[in-house]
């Protein structure tokens, strides 16, 4: 079969910047798209990660197009979202807690949950919040109206500006072909010192730093592009909002010291494995992708405010 080669990204998809370093050896994903054939996205299976010299976020390279992207989320199925989730372990209720910083004082305050999938993030948070979602998937949709959200399409946008007092997107970010564009988007709908809090993968986490885009995270066909803390202060001035707090976390709250060390163990053996026994003898081993950590803090919670819009000086 003909390799077809990795071409460098001609810009960066966070910041237009046009200065991209290779970032970590050529990969294959170890499953295919949402169970779709593996070749549905990238030619041959193959990606390279590249990062950004101006901002720090990492992308792949070939990206897939936006219309592959969304009839993979428009005929997604249950058997591609968490059901019956733990609100601890997805840290659901340190979400709420962030959240809960711009509530209003009286009345219900309003949240939108942007890739909700079926709903379970708000499901589990208190009735003092109204809650809506978008979710591109229309099976997802259905579920997460079942489950008490009113569920909006970009389409609605116009009716809901400046409407939202907190917008949170957990692991969706890093879909995005387009992030400051899709988030500008979002941030128009949230009031004045409305937050938007955005949780996703953070590359400054030692188990990405070691393993780069062999890392689990990178290692999701859908995920195309990858942030740390200067990505996400980069991005906040592109949209003129303030990061205003930025937790670093593991993907999974996992508390037991055990389950730690079981993963840690895991980790280093594959690590030293991958660069001695399978480096000599298998290509394909070589290929295959880093497991997770729970310890490594490979996730972020980041925090944007919408600061007050600048009044005209007194007489103007």
């Amino acid at each position: 079969m003909t390799v077809v080669p990795i071409e460098t990204p001609s810009e960066c998809i966070v910041c237009g910047a046009r200065h991209l370093r290779q970032w970590g050896s050529s990969n294959r994903h170890s499953r295919p798209p949402l169970g779709l054939d593996e070749f549905a996205l990238y030619p041959g299976n193959r990606y390279q990660t590249y990062r950004c010299e101006n901002c720090e976020a990492v992308q792949k390279s070939p990206l897939p197009s936006a219309d592959a992207l969304a009839a993979l989320y428009q005929t997604s199925t249950d058997g591609e979202w968490g059901m019956n989730q733990d609100p601890q372990l997805r840290h659901f209720d340190l979400l709420e807690a962030i959240a809960a910083n711009s509530r209003r004082d009286t009345g219900s305050s309003k949240v939108l949950d942007f890739g909700c999938s079926n709903g379970e993030l708000l499901k589990s948070w208190g009735s003092h919040w109204s809650k809506y979602g978008v979710e591109p998937s229309n099976a997802a949709s259905a579920l997460a109206e079942k489950n008490g959200l009113t569920m909006l399409s970009k389409a609605d946008y116009p009716n809901y500006q400046h409407f939202f007092d907190v917008i949170v997107t957990v692991d969706v970010v890093e879909h995005l072909l387009e992030p400051a564009k899709e988030l500008r988007a979002l941030s128009e709908l949230l009031r004045p010192t409305g937050r938007l809090i955005v949780m996703t993968g953070n590359t400054d986490a030692v188990t990405f730093k070691i393993a780069k885009g062999g890392y689990w995270y990178c290692d999701i066909p859908e995920h195309v592009v990858f942030f740390n803390p200067a990505s996400c202060e980069a991005l906040a001035k592109q949209l003129s909002l303030e990061v205003k707090d930025i937790k670093t976390l593991c993907h999974y709250n996992a508390n037991s010291h055990r389950h730690h060390l079981k993963q840690s163990t895991k980790f280093y053996a594959y690590f030293l494995f991958k660069n001695t026994v399978a480096a000599l003898f298998s290509n394909r081993l070589k290929r295959t992708t880093y497991p997770n950590l729970a310890s490594a803090k490979d996730h972020m919670i980041v925090s944007f405010a919408k600061p007050l819009s600048n009044k005209p000086a007194q007489g103007a």
